[in-house]
């Protein structure tokens, strides 16, 4: 992607190598050595992901493949993309949404060759992804928490009048 070779040896130290020594009494303690890949709550962590999904995205990209035979390039993709991310695929939770032109002996075919399932509708992110073109009901659920969350911070940070203006 273009990054100083020395930014790469960085975010690669800081991925496969990482180590962390705690401050107790004001004496640093020996080094801790961690595991390999991303760690839960660290400030870097989501850009070295979004870096990730980019090179995941130009692969594709690069390979884009919608027959038969080229499902394979799509998942030696996806195993290449986990070996850098030092991510694993959940097998029995990812599922495939094929177009209306897809026939189903390809749909059926494609999904065994994925080891996925198929499916005519999914949610992602609390989104619904669908065939057909959305309704107002695909995004209740969404409105609801949205609701939900506005009223909770209305009644804390609210006066009474206010929360009344609010809701109505």
């Amino acid at each position: 992607m273009g990054f100083p070779m020395r930014f790469c040896s960085w975010v690669l130290g800081y991925i496969c190598n990482p180590w962390f020594s705690v401050l107790v009494n004001r004496q640093l303690s020996k080094a801790i050595t961690a595991g390999c890949g991303f760690r839960q709550r660290c400030p870097l962590s989501p850009y070295l992901f979004i870096l990730g999904l980019e090179l995941l995205s130009l692969q594709f990209h690069q390979r884009f493949c919608v027959t038969i035979p080229n499902v394979r390039k799509c998942l030696s993709i996806l195993e290449e993309y986990c070996s850098w991310m030092g991510q694993k695929i959940i097998k029995n939770k990812y599922a495939i949404l094929f177009s209306r032109s897809t026939t189903s002996s390809t749909k059926h075919r494609l999904a065994r060759l994925a080891v996925c399932r198929k499916v005519e509708e999914m949610d992602y992110l609390g989104i619904r992804f669908t065939l057909r073109r959305p309704k107002m009901a695909d995004f209740s659920h969404l409105h609801q928490k949205i609701h939900a969350l506005t009223l909770a911070w209305g009644v804390r940070h609210l006066s009474f009048a206010g929360w009344i203006n609010m809701v109505n």
